[in-house]
């Protein structure tokens, strides 16, 4: 199994959901988590005492080991949109 990168958790997150036609508006509502064994991810959270809204990604986990890593929901949605998916562009 390939290491990812926290940018690479935060596109997994939301793969799914973006290439099934949903929007920015859904995902924001939806506010999805994710904690598994490569990562613990989710739209809004809190990092250090600071918490973000609904439009950031909060990556708090990779590879086993505790980060702490945020992005723009907007930038991971629109480069999702961009490539097709399956995050050809970052390995």
């Amino acid at each position: 199994m390939e290491l990812l990168t926290p940018r690479q958790a935060a596109i997994k997150l939301i793969e799914h959901y973006v290439l099934r036609g949903d929007n920015l508006h859904s995902l924001r509502s939806g506010q999805l988590f994710c904690s598994c064994e490569e990562f613990r991810a989710g739209i809004s959270g809190f990092l250090s005492g600071k918490k973000y809204g609904s439009d950031k990604i909060v990556v708090s986990r990779i590879n086993g080991k505790e980060c702490e890593e945020v992005f723009d929901l907007a930038d991971i949605f629109n480069l999702i949109k961009n490539e097709g998916g399956e995050q050809k562009q970052l390995f």
